[in-house]
């Protein structure tokens, strides 16, 4: 107890510490930096010790810093902190990284290689399937079969025109796949 005020605990007990201390402590934790304003009256010292919201006011500036990083490899200052933690752990990261773009570069390939092999098959198909029509004509036509030979003729020409055109259609819309090619409508 304090010898001015029997009431009163000592600062130093662990019944209520004084204020002041008790604003410094908190703010050094959470800031850490104060500068409390100097009073300019006993009468607000002893004020601050009984009545709430009259504490000495502390000074606190907070500083916010944010940084932002978009990369396939952690940022530099993390990617070194891997390596306080496990000694060769950037340099494995980096093995891992690369293995995988080659992985991808490879799938890449061999899907455009694939594609391209794909489509010499359909062109080789479009341009049998038209010479047959064509040559189904001109069979239906030697053998006096007019109407017959001008309908063959004439499905031949407009499929002909219609796959092409859905075949621009679905380019300019992105589409790389014909609807119905795997599958799905």
């Amino acid at each position: 107890m304090s010898k001015k005020y029997p009431n009163r605990p000592k600062s130093g007990s662990p019944g209520r510490a004084s204020s002041a201390a008790q604003h410094k402590e908190s703010a050094e934790v959470a800031v850490g930096v104060l500068r409390p304003v100097a009073e300019t009256n006993p009468l607000e010292r002893i004020a601050g010790e009984y009545l709430p919201g009259t504490d000495p006011i502390a000074a606190r500036r907070t500083v916010t810093r944010t940084e932002r990083f978009n990369g396939p490899i952690p940022h530099p200052d993390i990617f070194r902190k891997y390596g306080d933690v496990i000694p060769d752990a950037p340099e494995r990261i980096l093995r891992v990284f690369e293995a995988d773009s080659q992985h991808v570069r490879e799938i890449t390939k061999s899907a455009l290689v694939a594609q391209r092999a794909d489509n010499r098959r359909i062109h080789w198909m479009a341009f049998c399937l038209i010479a047959g029509g064509y040559a189904m004509s001109a069979l239906f036509a030697y053998l006096n079969k007019d109407v017959l030979a001008g309908i063959v003729l004439s499905t031949t020409i407009v499929g002909t025109v219609v796959g092409f055109l859905q075949q621009r259609s679905s380019a300019e819309a992105g589409d790389d796949e014909p609807k119905g090619k795997s599958g799905e409508e």
